[in-house]
């Protein structure tokens, strides 16, 4: 896992990663680049995220192949370097083999669901299917009808209904998605621009594109934040989107767990007549739909909160110099850093900080970049 943002405004953006990559969920490492100047002449960056491979390929190694095979004089925006690209993966990465990942992969697929599901009651699996059924997946990936039998005949092994779930789930944990950003000043444009791609496999040089989001020529002061962005946007918001998530989810559970309780709590007094309980019961409901109301207006309070706490910051962004939007860039990746490191979770963010900021006058220029050479020992060959 990483952590990466960028801070625009009119005159500049900052962009800045750390340095640590998750293997298998267990081990972090650092040390790893994440941030990239593309040419000298262009004032544009680009940032990876998510998978650190691509088609078994370091996506640093293709990006160093992509900037020596380029010629950039040619290119003018931002998403024409996107294009550029995608172009070269499709035609410099192997093509994928589905049937031999799941000729390898899901034999033990299969081991682990049956023990996993042995151990859960049936409202358990039915809440597990139901989890897995709302992952998103590529509908490429659900359209390989060939394997259907597979999980088909997984689901008869185990007992129950939902072969579609769990191919779902099967394919969203096989495919991690490598992301990309490409951020800077397109020519001709007085403002910045960046375009998020999300991208799967090569499916015979065609390069499958889970996600896409863009801002070009914006005048807008902007955050944002990518892959481990929690911590980011509490600052931002004034609060944590878990908290934000938990407090809507817990409203609504108690306000209908009490009501439920409550007309079961009726239904035991067999002494109330049964036009009496009706009324109730008619009452309760009625109750439930202004419970629902309030909590909603309760919730819109708590968003019209975060986006004043997120507007009031987002003005002074254009305030900002270029050494205060790279100080502020470096600040929110240490933080979100020491919130992982002060805690028993997995270190999934941390090591050196690459910071660097893009601005139509100075064009891509370095604030912090960590370096794992002596540049004595290295004289004259850098």
């Amino acid at each position: 896992m990483t952590c990466e943002i960028l801070v625009m405004n009119g005159n500049s953006v900052s962009i800045g990663v750390d340095s640590a990559i998750t293997v298998g969920g267990k081990k972090t490492a650092d040390g790893f680049r994440k941030l990239f100047k593309l040419d000298d002449e262009l004032p544009m960056g680009l940032m990876i995220y998510g998978s650190a491979n691509f088609e078994k390929i370091s996506m640093e190694n293709l990006i160093a192949d992509f900037c020596k095979d380029t010629d950039f004089s040619k290119i003018n925006t931002v998403m024409d370097v996107k294009d550029t690209f995608i172009d070269f993966l499709a035609n410099n990465t192997p093509h994928h083999d589905f049937k031999r990942d799941i000729e390898i992969l899901f034999p033990k697929f299969k081991e682990e669901v049956i023990r996993y599901f042995a151990r859960l009651s049936r409202e358990e699996i039915n809440l597990e299917i139901e989890k897995y059924s709302k992952l998103e997946v590529p509908e490429f990936l659900l359209q390989l009808a060939e394997y259907d039998q597979l999980f088909k005949d997984l689901c008869v092994e185990i007992g129950f209904n939902g072969w579609k779930a769990l191919k779902n789930y099967f394919f969203y944990q096989l495919y991690p998605s490598t992301g990309i950003v490409i951020v800077g000043f397109s020519d001709g444009e007085n403002y910045p621009s960046y375009v998020n791609i999300e991208i799967i496999l090569n499916n015979g040089c065609n390069i499958e594109i889970q996600s896409e989001k863009s801002e070009l020529n914006s005048s807008e002061n902007m955050v944002v934040p990518f892959a481990q962005t929690g911590v980011i946007w509490g600052f931002l918001d004034g609060i944590h989107p878990e908290f934000f998530d938990l407090i809507n989810q817990y409203n609504s559970l108690f306000f209908s767990g009490f009501l439920n309780d409550f007309m079961s709590f009726i239904d035991l007094k067999s002494n109330i007549a049964d036009v009496q309980v009706n009324n109730v019961s008619k009452r309760v409901k009625e109750f439930k739909l202004f419970i629902d109301d309030k909590n909603q207006e309760y919730m819109d309070f708590l968003n019209d909160y975060r986006k004043y706490h997120l507007n009031y910051k987002l003005e002074a962004l254009g305030l900002l110099s270029k050494k205060e939007l790279a100080e502020m860039v470096e600040i929110l990746i240490k933080v979100t850093s020491l919130r992982y490191r002060a805690s028993m979770d997995l270190n999934i963010v941390g090591g050196e900080v690459n910071v660097a900021v893009i601005s139509k006058f100075d064009g891509f220029v370095w604030v912090k970049k960590e370096e794992y050479y002596s540049r004595d020992l290295n004289y004259g060959k850098l």
